[in-house]
């Protein structure tokens, strides 16, 4: 169900333009940076989101495609009113990066052979996405550093041919 609800966050539109970003490299990465923060912005509880500079993308060693954004976003935990919180009021910096990768839906190793014999392939692409958050201020100066070097740390193996 919360893959169902996060995939129904973003377009067909923005699903296509996402996949094409990370599997061919056509598109743009802050195009991407801006959808996703775009989605983000439609959670739950969120009253302001602020995207954080231009989104980058770079690829691995093994030639997978990776995204790195950030966002500032400002969030009401409890009753929100004509525009009062009622709850606990927080604002949070966020570091994601984001790829995707196919990932095959045979149930055994028989039907994946007989559908390679008639040609068919059965997979579903997946959208990888690593989310590291702090309070704005102090907190995220202290941490941002190490937030960076673990964002880095993002692989998805590519999968055999």
């Amino acid at each position: 169900p919360r893959a169902q609800r996060a995939g129904a966050s973003l377009s067909a539109d923005d699903q296509l333009a996402l996949a094409t970003y990370v599997y061919s490299g056509e598109g743009s990465a802050d195009v991407v940076g801006k959808t996703m923060t775009a989605s983000a912005a439609r959670s739950p509880g969120v009253l302001k989101l602020t995207q954080q500079g231009a989104a980058s993308g770079y690829t691995a060693d093994d030639g997978r495609r990776y995204v790195r954004y950030q966002y500032t976003s400002q969030r009401c935990a409890g009753e929100y009113d004509e525009g009062e919180c009622f709850g606990t009021l927080s604002t949070r910096r966020t570091l994601a990066t984001l790829t995707m990768s196919s990932v095959s839906q045979y149930r055994t190793n028989t039907e994946r052979e007989r559908m390679k014999e008639m040609g068919q392939a059965r997979n579903v692409d997946v959208l990888w996405l690593l989310t590291l958050s702090a309070p704005v201020g102090a907190a995220w100066d202290s941490i941002e550093p190490v937030f960076e070097r673990l964002s880095k740390t993002l692989r998805v193996p590519m999968a055999p041919d």
